[in-house]
């Protein structure tokens, strides 16, 4: 009898942050490491594995999730050196590492072109038309500094990235998250049940952007 196939989850994601997709896995019984048995991933947040918490030999794929476009653009601007590294390493084990935004906002990298960072969104200066960090400017009137990066930027970084390395970006909703990371990882659920778990999601997504 073949070992049971589990999603393997990096010990570092924040704890309570997840509990969307937990909860998801749960309806849909798709066995999962619980954060007691999770272990350090050299590299995305998610892997294929077996329940003593080793990784499948013949999986090639991991998923790095990013709970929005900000976290986006944090990988992409000051923290872009360390991303890129985290890259490597995966391409050097050979891994196709699949970077899962988790929005509303996009649906594709071309939808990330208009989209405005949200330092600049709240910024009483961007509400009044006083300035539109879109239209390439270089300087912040908020804090006399160079602007945050913005959508125009981010997806030229990100079609660089998928040209020239082994990365992939993806845009899902928040509730559906759970489902597309199983698709990727080729660990099975029952499809029967998928629409029950929609209820779910939506719930637990909702009360974690309130907090």
């Amino acid at each position: 009898m073949g070992r049971r196939v589990v999603i393997v989850e990096d010990d570092r994601q924040h704890a309570g942050k997840h509990d969307n997709k937990h909860e998801v896995w749960d309806a849909l019984g798709v066995p999962y490491l619980s954060r007691d048995e999770m272990i350090k991933l050299d590299f995305g947040d998610y892997m294929r594995g077996f329940e003593d918490g080793t990784i499948d030999p013949s999986a090639n794929v991991s998923v790095d999730s990013k709970q929005h476009l900000g976290e986006v653009s944090t990988n992409l601007g000051r923290g872009h050196e360390r991303f890129k590294r985290e890259i490597k390493r995966a391409n050097d084990a050979g891994y196709l590492l699949v970077v899962l935004v988790e929005t509303d906002e996009a649906t594709c990298i071309e939808d990330v072109r208009t989209w405005v960072n949200s330092h600049c969104r709240h910024c009483k200066h961007f509400y009044h038309k006083e300035c539109d960090p879109r239209d390439g400017s270089t300087y912040c009137l908020k804090h006399n500094t160079k602007p945050p990066l913005q959508g125009e930027t981010m997806a030229k970084q990100m079609k660089t990235m998928e040209a020239n390395r082994n990365v992939r970006f993806e845009f899902v909703r928040p509730d559906r998250s759970a489902l597309r990371i199983c698709e990727l990882l080729g660990v099975e659920y029952d499809e029967d049940i998928e629409g029950d778990t929609d209820n779910v999601s939506r719930n637990r997504v909702s009360e974690q952007t309130r907090s």
